[in-house]
């Protein structure tokens, strides 16, 4: 199946693409199709957070993806440095590439594009919405989002291991400070929508950002 996937999209190519985009056209397609490969990608910088992450988009033809990368020597010249950088479907979130030098991911900020790679998720016991009870306090802030840990047990519907106790990534918004601040509220999934995971509180909804690992390295 993964064979023909891939020869389909090359053979569909070959009618109007150049070499050079059926070769990429091929490589995201057995990228999502989880094969190892390595595709182009635009890196960017969107901030450094909490003296631990470097917070950066990773963008493919087919892909708008966001990542934690861990805050080193070597990851900061993969993620800031110039030349060519690709992506390649390595372990459990990827690897990012430039030059000789390669860098995986500590946070996975992408939580719609990584669902929406992932087989459907069954639900428990009839209900539509999976939900469970999430614990938590912050543990960092600044102008753009939250870092918060503790218990997000739904975090493995989105493909994040863990999830009893891990760093959840929200948005800096009003709506999200004050769910945050209680230290408990109700968290629930769904498998289609902008808004993979959320926080519940009476009427207040957060989605969450992502998650992020508490030892990054």
């Amino acid at each position: 199946m993964r064979r023909a996937a891939i020869a389909w999209i090359s053979l569909a190519c070959a009618w109007g693409c150049s070499t050079t985009q059926a070769r990429e056209e091929g490589a995201e397609a057995a990228s999502v199709l989880g094969l190892p490969t390595s595709v182009p990608a635009e890196v960017t910088l969107l901030g450094e957070r909490d003296g631990r992450f470097l917070d950066a988009g990773v963008d493919t033809r087919r892909s708008k993806l966001r990542f934690f990368f861990p805050v080193n020597a070597t990851c900061r010249a993969v993620v800031e440095g110039s030349g060519e950088a690709s992506y390649s479907n390595h372990g459990p979130y990827g690897r990012l590439h430039r030059g000789d030098q390669s860098c995986d991911p500590v946070g996975l900020l992408s939580l719609r594009a990584w669902r929406d790679r992932r087989p459907r998720q069954t639900t428990r016991g009839g209900s539509p919405i999976p939900r469970d009870a999430a614990r938590y306090e912050i543990v960092y802030a600044d102008e753009d989002l939250f870092l918060a840990r503790g218990r997000f047990q739904l975090a493995g519907l989105v493909g994040w291991a863990g999830g009893y106790d891990t760093i959840a990534v929200f948005p800096n918004a009003p709506e999200c400070e004050g769910i945050l601040v209680r230290g408990e509220a109700t968290m629930e999934y769904r498998d289609a929508g902008p808004e993979p995971l959320v926080l519940v509180d009476g009427r207040n909804r957060c989605p969450f950002l992502g998650f992020a690992m508490l030892k990054p390295g």
